[in-house]
């Protein structure tokens, strides 16, 4: 399991250039359990 925050998913979900890249990303923070954030990210950047 790597140590990864969610911070460090939302970027490399910002940096996708793909939506199988943003997918990919999706799934791995849906796998990490941070479920709730997997439906908001990419919506809203505060």
């Amino acid at each position: 399991m790597s140590n990864e925050t969610v911070w460090d998913m939302q970027d490399q979900f910002d940096n996708a250039t793909t939506d199988q890249e943003r997918e990919q990303v999706r799934q791995k923070i849906a796998d990490a359990g941070f479920s709730g954030v997997a439906k908001t990210i990419g919506r809203s950047k505060n």
